[in-house]
């Protein structure tokens, strides 16, 4: 757990300093910018600040002001008007739970076939995170100018390529824990690839005023679609009687039917990406032109809320049975049956 919330918790702080840092600096600089111009007084009262000037305290007092919870919501209701930020939402939507989809065979490979150690699923965790930034940083240091659409395209053609293999450890007598470690770290470097494209997309085509709420929004309903689809790769498992697959009844019939789960997540990867890469912009002066040609629009709003709704709410209700014991053997929640 240390060796894990530890280096996130150091860059936390690295840039949490970072940014006061920017904060002190542009303060100060401000400060010697208008150091020795005061505006002019009026005549009256000596120190009486004229009615068209605003006073020092009373332009602070915006920035003090106590946001209500109405206020806050009447900003994210803006937000939602946005035909763009609904465009994004849907790519969101297809991107986690098609072309990002998990393999769950990997985990019933590991966990109950392979049985990996402790020590194994600790390093599998790290490596994973490790990678995942090594990840983050490729894209800002080499791909940041590359379009978009073609590193989304890449990165879920390597995703569906590493999926192909688990071919081996299925199909063959080649079940070593650290091969299935390489395939897990290697998923998440590709990961990381796109990790920050949402992040730069959403300040790009939030409106004037509204980024940090425009950001907020977009990024809690993406994790929510992070949940939504391991959820729906959970309940896709019973079709193929995958839940009880353990090294005791690990047969010819249950390694078939881990080949074609995984021949399928492999196909969701691939059509995910082909169909939903269109609702994202390519480049950051593509969403400048979303942003002047999407204008504002009530049923975008509505739209919006209704199908984050509607997905959050069918998380929310399966996941919930999944954990608990006399419901997680539904069939409908990924189980074999009561």
């Amino acid at each position: 757990l240390f060796l894990v919330c530890a280096p996130s918790l150091g860059v936390s702080f690295y840039f949490f300093r970072e940014r006061q840092a920017e904060r002190g600096e542009h303060s100060g600089r401000r400060g010697r910018d208008n150091d020795g111009e005061q505006p002019e007084r009026k005549k009256g009262e000596e120190g009486a600040w004229s009615s068209s000037e605003a006073s020092p305290k009373s332009s602070r007092s915006h920035h003090d002001e106590n946001i209500s919870m109405r206020k806050l919501f009447g900003m994210v209701w803006e937000v939602m008007h946005n035909v763009t930020v609904l465009m994004i939402m849907l790519w969101s939507l297809g991107f986690q739970v098609l072309a990002c989809a998990p393999n769950k065979v990997g985990t019933i490979m590991q966990g109950s076939v392979i049985r990996l150690s402790q020590l194994q699923w600790g390093i599998d965790n790290i490596v994973s995170y490790l990678l995942l930034t090594i990840g983050v940083w490729i894209f800002k240091s080499h791909l940041r100018g590359v379009n978009w659409r073609w590193t989304q395209l890449m990165t879920t053609g390597l995703i569906a390529a590493l999926n192909m293999l688990w071919f081996v450890p299925i199909l063959t007598d080649f079940r070593n824990g650290w091969f299935t470690l390489m395939i897990d770290g290697t998923e998440s470097l590709a990961q990381g690839f796109t990790q920050v494209l949402i992040s730069m997309a959403v300040i790009e085509i939030a409106p004037v005023n509204l980024e940090a709420t425009s950001y907020e929004l977009i990024i809690s309903v993406s994790n929510s679609f992070i949940a939504l689809s391991s959820l729906v790769w959970t309940q896709m498992m019973n079709p193929f009687a995958l839940a009880d697959v353990n090294e005791e009844n690990d047969d010819s019939s249950a390694n078939t039917r881990m080949a074609q789960y995984t021949l399928l997540i492999s196909t969701a990867n691939i059509f995910g990406a082909l169909t939903f890469i269109w609702l994202f912009p390519a480049s950051k002066e593509e969403c400048a032109r979303w942003k002047r040609k999407g204008g504002r629009s009530t049923a975008a709003a509505y739209s919006s809320a209704i199908f984050t709704f509607v997905c959050i709410t069918y998380t929310l209700i399966f996941s919930v049975l999944n954990m608990i014991p006399a419901t997680a053997c539904l069939e409908i929640v990924g189980g074999d049956g009561c």
